[in-house]
């Protein structure tokens, strides 16, 4: 195996609208995603649909739409996206609720306040969501 593709994630996708700057695609769930150990917590429920920018103008004109393609991030990229997404919620509730607990605050009230600072979080991120998703760079790739 090529030791510079093992840290690439690829889903497979259809092209869905091209401009002059990006290339839309929509990700298909398949056979990939059967194998796939987190398939429970990724596999779309809705349609996805991935915004690839364009190195230059002229990549649009390489693709057409209905055409399938492998939509591809870096590994450390997509780490950072479940992290954001999954893991610092966890670890958010469990801090707010073992604070608020060792400090004596009933449980009930605890949970809520872990709960309400999951919905505060995912507030913030949607708020920032711009500046995220500069940090997202996805690549595009005929099938």
């Amino acid at each position: 195996m090529d030791s510079k593709n093992i840290d690439i994630v690829n889903h497979e996708g259809r092209v869905t609208k091209i401009t002059d700057n990006e290339i839309f695609a929509e990700i298909i769930s398949g056979s990939a995603c059967a194998s796939c150990h987190a398939k429970s917590i990724c596999l779309p429920s809705e349609q996805k649909i991935i915004s690839i920018k364009a190195a230059k103008p002229s990549d649009g004109t390489q693709y057409s739409i209905g055409e399938k393609v492998n939509v591809c991030i870096n590994g450390k990229t997509a780490k950072k996206s479940v992290f954001l997404s999954y893991i610092m919620p966890l670890i958010l509730i469990f801090a707010v609720m073992g604070t608020l607990k060792y400090v004596g605050v009933n449980e009930n009230i605890s949970g809520l306040a872990a709960l309400s600072s999951v919905a505060i979080y995912y507030f913030i991120l949607y708020a920032v969501r711009k500046k995220i998703e500069q940090s997202f760079k996805f690549t595009i790739k005929k099938v």
